[in-house]
């Protein structure tokens, strides 16, 4: 049989259909680590707490390391506290911080079919070892898998009361659509325990219970934030967006430090780069203040106390392409000590690297690049402006889907993400058979060459 394009291009499109139709599914939403032990329930299921009106049990769980003042102590020799999740999570990890708590018990549970606390327990139980209350416990998690309940038990192995401070527990929570995830950032000048990564890891704020990097979450007054040493009043944090990326949105939330609102930055210098090297400044928004921008203090609330906040700042940042977003603080709204942030956040589309015989941009070289070069084999012409030549399968750039092209996609082939994620993957027998039609298209190619 002689291997006409018709004949390759039939063939190619019948396998693929019959590929796609059996394997297409809903693709998995985007995920980050974050603490799903956020506002939720405490209760003291054993023993009595010191001064529980000013030092409740939810203190726990309100995403500050609560001082003296605060931290929930026990008056009772013995005591167990359960922290309730709102449903079943497989975790990661979990910090518990705690000021005296040597030899209490951390157990999980998962819910029973009513809801309540299982009586078999998940997984390890841990036990605090006695070292400095100023680092948190945070063992290696095993089998903490649909885990609703946790619980902190003083079972007397410690000659003092228990005193905990805030525990905080780690699962993967869908984020919000736009947002960028994955951010990092490094300052200028870091006051000890405030690093700069706390404005962008979504700690400090009110959904990271999910969807993480909503707009319209709110800043926790004096929990997570960064600020810089003291008598530093202007310093520049600086943000790695992972890769470059097709902005859309920057939102910032200023400082909500309790009692401490006047350290947050006024006047700021906006600039963005590809490289981290050449830096390009926003447009400016500030006439004639300095620097381009002016972040808006926090607000408080009716009775002049600190509250959640929403973001004090959003910046259109629509055609800018960028990897580094560097601000700069010029000055603070009164402080002559510090200058911080509480939370900065990006929204926009990761800037795709093409992959040789990656059609639709997925990252895998598979079934449904295939389908794309067998729908438009033997093109000349775009059908429309609105489709590239790559999206039609020419990954040489000349214009033209031929067996050219079916070389590319054969010898960069990776297959699905299940199958590529193995090295020792053999494609599936329909995979094979699309390969074979590639291939055959090849062999084509190369004996018109020859008989020339």
């Amino acid at each position: 049989m002689k291997w006409t394009k018709w004949n390759v291009a039939t063939l190619m499109s019948g396998v693929v259909v019959s590929v796609l139709m059996a394997s297409i599914g809903a693709a998995p939403a985007a995920t980050v680590l974050s603490n799903v032990a956020l506002f939720q329930p405490v209760t003291v299921e054993f023993g009595e707490l010191s001064d529980p009106a000013v030092r409740p049990a939810s203190n726990l769980t309100n995403d500050v390391i609560d001082g003296s003042a605060y931290r929930i102590t026990f008056a009772s020799e013995l005591g167990t506290l359960m922290v309730d999740l709102g449903g079943p999570h497989d975790l990661a990890s979990f910090e518990l911080n705690f000021y005296t708590a040597t030899g209490a018990k951390l157990r999980a549970y998962a819910p029973n079919e009513l809801g309540f606390p299982s009586s078999e327990q998940v997984g390890t139980t841990y036990t605090v070892p006695n070292t400095s209350n100023t680092i948190p416990f945070a063992p290696a998690l095993t089998d903490w898998n649909g885990v609703q309940y946790i619980t902190i038990s003083d079972e007397g192995a410690a000659p003092n009361k228990m005193v905990v401070r805030e525990l905080r527990a780690y699962a993967q929570v869908e984020t919000d659509p736009g947002f960028i995830a994955g951010v990092t950032a490094t300052a200028t000048s870091t006051y000890a325990g405030l690093a700069a990564m706390s404005l962008c890891n979504n700690g400090g704020m009110t959904d990271q219970r999910g969807p993480v990097g909503d707009p319209s979450a709110m800043s926790i007054p004096s929990a997570l934030f960064w600020h810089s040493e003291t008598d530093v009043t202007n310093a520049a944090v600086t943000f790695d967006l992972g890769g470059p990326h097709e902005l859309s949105q920057m939102l910032i939330w200023n400082l909500n430090q309790l009692n401490w609102d006047v350290r947050g930055m006024q006047h700021a210098l906006i600039e963005y780069s590809s490289d981290g090297e050449t830096y390009t400044a926003l447009a400016d928004a500030n006439g004639g203040e300095d620097g381009n921008y002016t972040i808006p203090k926090v607000v408080l609330d009716d009775q002049l106390q600190y509250t959640l906040n929403p973001y004090s700042l959003a910046i259109d940042m629509t055609g800018i392409t960028a990897k580094y977003v560097r601000i700069e603080g010029l000055d603070t709204w009164g402080s002559t000590t510090n200058i911080g942030l509480s939370e900065v956040r990006f929204y926009g589309d990761a800037v795709a690297t093409q992959i040789p015989g990656d059609a639709n941009n997925d990252t895998f070289v598979n079934e449904a690049d295939a389908k794309i070069l067998a729908t438009y084999w033997g093109a000349t012409t775009k059908p429309s402006e609105e489709i590239s030549w790559w999206e039609m399968g020419d990954f040489n750039g000349d214009e033209v889907i031929d067996a050219r092209d079916a070389a590319i996609l054969a010898a960069q082939w990776t297959g699905s993400s299940s199958e590529s994620s193995s090295p020792t993957a053999v494609p599936e027998p329909l995979a094979s058979s699309l390969l074979l039609s590639l291939m055959l298209a090849v062999c084509g190619l190369r004996r018109n060459r020859m008989s020339r």
